[in-house]
C-alpha cells in the first residue's frame, strides 16, 4: 500500500508575548524569514507602550529569522530601546512564548482538520483573541532553589541527571 504525501499551503504564524500584561501579538506572514520577522518587529515596536519604553527585552530562541549573527545587530540600530535576549540552545523552554504555543497546537489546532490554510489562520486568530481576553501578567520565575529542590525530589524518585537529560 502506498501514500502519496500532498504538501499544502505554508502558514507562518509569529507571536510575541508580553509577560508584564500577558497580552499576545500575533501575525500570518506570507512567509517565514529576516524581512517578515523584522516588519512584525517593527510593528510591535511601534506600539505603545514599547515605543517609548526605557527597555524592552525580546526573549527569542536561535531561529534562522532572528539569529544572533543578524538579528542582535539590527535590532538595537532600529530600536534602540530594545535587548535581544537569546535562550540557551535546547532551551525554549525558558521561553513563556512556547507555552502559548503549546496552548495554541493542544486547545485550537489539535486535529489538523483544516479544510483551508484560511480556515487555519482564522482559527490562529480565534485562539489569540480568546487568549487576549483573559490576558494577565505572567510572574514565571525558576532560580536555584527551585532548581535544587527538583533535584532533591528527582534523587528521592531514582532520577539522575543523566536519564532526566536522555529522555528530553
Amino acid at each position: 500500500m502506498e501514500h502519496e504525501y500532498e504538501r499544502g499551503e505554508i502558514v507562518t504564524y509569529l507571536a510575541a508575548l508580553d509577560a508584564g500584561r500577558g497580552k499576545v501579538f500575533g501575525d500570518l506572514p506570507e512567509g517565514n524569514n529576516k524581512v517578515t520577522f523584522y516588519r512584525f518587529v517593527d510593528a510591535v515596536m511601534a506600539r505603545e507602550p514599547y515605543r517609548s519604553a526605557a527597555r524592552v527585552f525580546w526573549i527569542i530562541d536561535h531561529g534562522h529569522s532572528h539569529h544572533p549573527a543578524t538579528f542582535s545587530y539590527w535590532l538595537p540600530r532600529h530600536h534602540p530601546n530594545a535587548l535581544p535576549v537569546y535562550t540557551p540552545t535546547h532551551s525554549s523552554w525558558l521561553n513563556v512564548i512556547e507555552n502559548y504555543s503549546s496552548a495554541l497546537t493542544r486547545k485550537a489546532l489539535t486535529p489538523n482538520d483544516f479544510p483551508t490554510p484560511q480556515a487555519l489562520r482564522e482559527r490562529i486568530r480565534e485562539f489569540e483573541r480568546w487568549r487576549n481576553r483573559a490576558a494577565r501578567s505572567i510572574r514565571w520565575h525558576f532560580d536555584r532553589d527551585d532548581l535544587d529542590r527538583l533535584m532533591e525530589r528527582w534523587a528521592g524518585e531514582g532520577i539522575t541527571f543523566e536519564s532526566a537529560s536522555a529522555s528530553a
